[in-house]
């Protein structure tokens, strides 16, 4: 069977179909609401992520000024 003739039977067929517009609302909201909290949730990661690297490069600021200042030594540091 050809794709063409898959498509035009497939069309035929939701042809027939009726979506009540209470329902087609309720989809639409339901939809939004979701991408809504999705957005939230990605800007929270967002927020997360951003917090921890800012401690992050605060730790690593703090322990190159304890280099500088001597408070750290060459035998603390990890080998390599």
């Amino acid at each position: 069977m050809r794709e063409q003739d898959i498509s035009d039977r497939l069309g035929d067929l939701l042809n027939d179909i009726y979506v009540p517009e209470t329902v087609a609302t309720t989809i639409v909201s339901s939809l939004q609401a979701d991408n809504t909290r999705a957005q939230g949730e990605r800007q929270q990661h967002i927020s997360d992520a951003r917090q921890r690297l800012a401690a992050l490069r605060t730790r690593m600021d703090q322990m190159y000024e304890d280099k500088l200042d001597g408070k750290i030594d060459e035998s603390s540091e990890p080998a390599r």
